[in-house]
């Protein structure tokens, strides 16, 4: 795809909405949070020739149904404003997360950590490639994809490149259960104001190691007859096991940092890590320059990457603003007591309102609509509590349908990634290598949301 003409100007309208909606929020001024949004708007304008056909399609329909909903309703204007102001965070969260990649993937400890995991014997090598996507995406994000991909092309026999390559996808999705750097979590704070980060995340970083171990399990059930193992080309390649150490001191300062700004100002998550990562990142940056001989690291490159990466982010925020039209909409235009109603006259209430909830967004994930379309609008027409469900309950029901439905749809960013890197058509990587692990996951995780339902409700 050709750069874009303004991509310096799209990127510094994009820095300058996330510092406004972070001032307006932090300070609630009005004012400044309406200029963020109408920025916001700006850098769409701006990206608009960039955004692929389809997506921008996709999104005039969410908008127009919603628009035409919230009409319905009464309140066009405030459904519109109000989504635009929901958007903010999933911007300063993604914007953030992009000045973190460029020191992450110019790391030797990365470099090293990952030769690691990707010279483990053939019986160990699935949960080592999804437990390393797992916790490195869960502290760079995508740039774990990134790092970890390059496996896929030195396996030599196909069955083996696609089943390291479902390794990385439900690794790296299934972090969504806890992980403050992703944007599900961004999204589900973003529809659930009463609840922070912790709330979700105790609970979550169990379940996302029981996810782990259930795929590792899966795979082992599934892959058919063990092929003899060969020899590693790169065996003999030195690696550090320090790295692993290098690495954890990283993401506990990381975290500790961001959790102190948060706690400590009041604030949602995502302006937290607005306010600590870029510092963090060129601060990561200058120490790899001095002690780790990054070479291809440079404060010029940093920048740089923040100036392509920032415009690359179009598709991903009109998606999420055309969500929140939809999901304001039908605030507007639905009754919540409807659907509420539905559910209890058909029984559907605790665990069995659990399990339909996971299985029929599942469904709607593998018809190709974006997860975050369906949280923003369950949030709108749920009240957990009429259906016997806490709110955490249903914040993990939102993060594990995130976790399994972004590698069950052919149209999320990760299966995307993962037909490329294959070479295989998309709706084949969700369909036929994640259908059944998908399916069954809702189980493992609706069972794990009943019992912490049951015990804390």
């Amino acid at each position: 795809m050709p750069e874009s003409p303004a991509g310096w100007l799209s990127a510094a309208v994009f820095l300058i909405s996330a510092a406004s909606a972070t001032v307006g929020i932090l300070g609630d001024v009005v004012e400044a949070t309406y200029a963020a949004a109408g920025l916001m708007w700006l850098y769409l304008a701006l990206e608009a020739p960039r955004i692929p056909a389809t997506q921008r399609l996709i999104a005039l329909a969410l908008m127009l149904v919603g628009g035409g909903l919230a009409w319905y309703g009464g309140r066009p204007g405030q459904a519109f404003l109000d989504a635009s102001d929901g958007a903010l965070l999933f911007l300063v969260l993604f914007g953030a997360v992009t000045f973190i990649q460029y020191p992450a993937l110019r790391s030797p400890s990365m470099h090293h950590a990952r030769q690691m995991i990707l010279q483990q014997p053939p019986g160990r090598r699935y949960l080592a490639v999804s437990a390393a996507a797992h916790c490195l995406g869960a502290l760079v994000n995508f740039a774990a994809m990134t790092l970890l991909a390059t496996f896929l092309h030195q396996a030599l026999e196909t069955d083996v490149r696609r089943r390291m390559g479902a390794a990385m996808c439900r690794g790296f999705a299934i972090a969504a259960t806890w992980s403050p750097f992703f944007v599900s979590m961004a999204v589900i704070l973003s529809v659930m104001p009463d609840l922070n980060w912790s709330d979700i995340a105790l609970p979550g970083f169990p379940l996302g190691l029981l996810v782990l171990a259930y795929g590792w399990l899966f795979d082992r059930a599934t892959r058919g007859r063990r092929a003899k193992p060969r020899a590693n080309a790169q065996a003999a390649e030195a690696v550090r096991p320090a790295a692993f150490g290098r690495l954890a001191v990283l993401a506990v300062m990381l975290v500790a940092l961001v959790l102190a700004v948060a706690e400590g100002g009041s604030m949602p998550m995502p302006l937290a890590i607005f306010l600590v990562v870029p510092g963090f990142s060129l601060a990561w940056l200058l120490v790899l320059r001095k002690y780790e001989a990054a070479g291809d690291g440079s404060v010029p490159g940093f920048t740089e990457h923040i100036r392509a990466g920032l415009p690359g982010l179009r598709g991903e925020v009109l998606l999420f603003l055309a969500a929140n039209v939809l999901g304001q909409g039908i605030a507007s235009a639905v009754d919540p007591g409807t659907v509420e109603g539905a559910m209890q006259a058909a029984g559907l209430t605790g665990p069995a309102a659990i399990f339909a909830l996971l299985i029929g967004m599942l469904a709607c994930a593998a018809m190709a609509i974006h997860p975050l379309v369906l949280i923003v609008v369950l949030a709108h027409v749920l009240d957990p509590q009429r259906l016997g469900l806490t709110q955490q309950s249903l914040a993990l029901i939102m993060a594990c349908f995130w976790g399994l439905g972004a590698v069950l749809s052919p149209a999320s960013g990760l299966t995307l990634f993962m037909a490329r890197t294959l070479g295989e058509p998309q709706w084949r990587v969700a369909w036929v290598r994640n259908g059944a692990y998908s399916a069954l996951g809702a189980l493992v995780c609706g069972a794990y949301v009943s019992i912490f339902n049951a015990f804390f409700a």
